[in-house]
C-alpha cells in the first residue's frame, strides 16, 4: 500500500499551502498636531503658557515690598532709611497701580504697611532722645 500525497487546489505541489494571514490595517501614523507645529512631532525646546493678558508688574510695587522686609529685619541700625524709602516707593506703588495698567497693589500696600510699622517707632525713639538731649542739656548747670 502506498501512501500519496492529496493534490493542492494551487497545483505547485507544496503542502501546506502559503497561508496569507490576516488582513491588519496599516499601522498607526500617530498623533497629528496642528499646523503651528509645523507637521509631525513637536520640539521639545522651552515652550510659554500665557494664561489670559499679562499685565507688567509695578516696579515701585516690588521696591516698596523688598525695602519694608529689609527695614523690618535691619531697619534701627540703618537710621530707618529703608522705612522712609518703602513709605515713598509705597506710595508712588499705589498711584502705579490704581489704573490697573499694572499689577502689584497688595504688595505696595503691604511695604507701606511694613514701612509705617518700622518708621514709627524709629521717629518717636528719634524725638525722645533729640528731646532729651534737649530738655537734659538745658537742666544741667
Amino acid at each position: 500500500m502506498s501512501y500519496e500525497r492529496p493534490q493542492l487546489p494551487s497545483g505547485d505541489g507544496e503542502y501546506p499551502p502559503a497561508y496569507p494571514g490576516p488582513s491588519y490595517p496599516p499601522a498607526y501614523p500617530g498623533p497629528q498636531y496642528p499646523a503651528a507645529y509645523g507637521g509631525g512631532y513637536p520640539t521639545h525646546g522651552p515652550q510659554v503658557i500665557v494664561v489670559g493678558n499679562q499685565t507688567p508688574t509695578s516696579g515701585y510695587a516690588v521696591a516698596a515690598l523688598v525695602l519694608g522686609i529689609i527695614g523690618i529685619l535691619g531697619g534701627w541700625c540703618t537710621f530707618a532709611l529703608p522705612c522712609i524709602l518703602a513709605v515713598i516707593f509705597g506710595h508712588a506703588g499705589l498711584n502705579d497701580t490704581k489704573t490697573n495698567a499694572k499689577q502689584g497693589r497688595g504688595m505696595a500696600v503691604a511695604g507701606l504697611v511694613l514701612g509705617y510699622v518700622c518708621l514709627v517707632p524709629a521717629a518717636l525713639l528719634f524725638f525722645f532722645v533729640v528731646l532729651g538731649g534737649v530738655v537734659g542739656g538745658a537742666s544741667s548747670p
